[in-house]
């Protein structure tokens, strides 16, 4: 059985905070459809950012259900220009 990783930072800027975990995880769990246009994805495609309010919690739910507890990890804040500036509207579709 693979090992899933289980831990996400949460991208916290002046305006709001995402969770960062692999795009492909978003997909595999079945909830893409679920996922808002209020989130993000990394330029390779390799992260999705998901909005805090409700994406994140879609995505607790689904990860939690499948795989357990997740942790989430609290780094520094950053400016909103420094990681914005990496990310693109989110297509999971």
């Amino acid at each position: 059985m693979t090992q899933i990783n289980n831990e996400f930072p949460w991208i916290v800027d002046p305006g709001h905070e995402y969770l960062r975990v692999p795009r492909q995880l978003v997909i595999n769990l079945g909830i893409a459809d679920k996922i808002s246009q209020c989130s993000f994805q990394s330029r390779d495609r390799f992260y999705a950012y998901l909005e805090g309010d409700c994406d994140a919690h879609v995505f607790y739910t689904a990860f939690k259900e499948k795989y357990g507890e997740p942790v989430f990890q609290f780094p520094p804040s950053l400016d909103s220009q420094d990681w914005r500036a990496t990310v693109e509207p989110i297509v999971l579709r």
